[in-house]
């Protein structure tokens, strides 16, 4: 079983997991595309630690220095002026001294809808998570490798056409088959046009776990895969417009507190197109 006082986080591969921009997922997303719109965006992020945070928070160094890997495709496809399509595959590589895990790992499938009948920007979103089909017996995995169910919304707020600047902020909680924790999230993020083709943003991201996580009968490496863990994410990036209906997003990461999870840094790079 797993030892909940004993067990070595230093042993963690951090987990590399993101969506959209190179880096973590946020809670959701605010935008829907046109009817008959599409849009596609490939994402590399790389993220690294050599220290976590134990079951109480307090930050200890690692037994190894990990080093991880995820390619990221998210396809989005507008059915109806009302609703936005999308599917997400990532493709993970983690180490950390003698351990290491490639493949690809969950899928996620789902749906995008308006709050605002009227205007842009307010949405709600459901999605599933599956797993690929990796295996939940080795001592680090790909993914959470249980199905899952998520609920969220996302807004812009303070939309400034003087500075030309704006914020978002959503919410989601998701909720797993079997042991691992159900979680919420949430984000708040503030956009800066800084010239006609470059922007910078900042954002503040957390996922928290519910406690509700149930044990699993391996000993585990990736430990905050399979119970509750907490974290608090600092994220600095810039956006590249060089062309109409494409944009590269540069993002650089850092995790300032956690619970039951490694202490990163990560950078990222995400290219996408839309088209009709």
């Amino acid at each position: 079983m797993i030892r909940y006082g004993t067990i070595r986080l230093g042993m963690l591969a951090v987990c590399g997991w993101l969506a959209g921009v190179a880096g973590p997922a946020n809670a959701a997303s605010p935008w829907l595309l046109s009817e008959g719109m599409s849009k596609l965006s490939s994402s590399v992020y790389y993220s690294t630690a050599d220290a976590y945070w134990d079951r109480d928070g307090v930050r200890h160094q690692g037994d190894c220095r990990s080093n991880n890997w995820s390619l990221n495709e998210h396809y989005e496809y507008g059915y109806s002026y009302y609703h936005t399509l999308f599917a997400e595959a990532t493709v993970v590589d983690k180490a950390c001294g003698p351990e290491q895990v490639g493949g690809v790992g969950d899928l996620r499938l789902g749906v995008r809808g308006r709050l605002n009948l009227y205007q842009n920007g307010k949405a709600w979103e459901a999605s599933v998570i599956v797993p690929s089909g990796y295996s939940r017996d080795r001592p680090a995995r790909l993914g959470y490798g249980r199905f899952g169910v998520e609920v969220g919304f996302a807004m812009r707020f303070g939309v400034r056409e003087q500075t030309r600047s704006h914020g978002e902020y959503g919410a989601s909680v998701r909720l797993w088959e079997g042991p691992p924790a159900d979680q919420t999230q949430a984000y708040l993020k503030w956009s800066q046009q800084l010239s006609a083709a470059w922007d910078g943003w900042v954002k503040m991201e957390g996922n928290f776990s519910l406690r509700n996580a149930k044990e699993e009968p391996i000993e585990s490496l990736d430990y905050n895969r399979l119970s509750d863990y907490d974290v608090v994410r600092l994220g600095l990036g810039l956006q590249w417009t060089p062309r109409r209906m494409w944009s590269v997003d540069f993002a650089l990461y850092y995790d300032l507190w956690g619970r039951n999870t490694g202490c990163g840094t990560g950078v990222g790079i995400s290219v996408s197109r839309t088209w009709e």
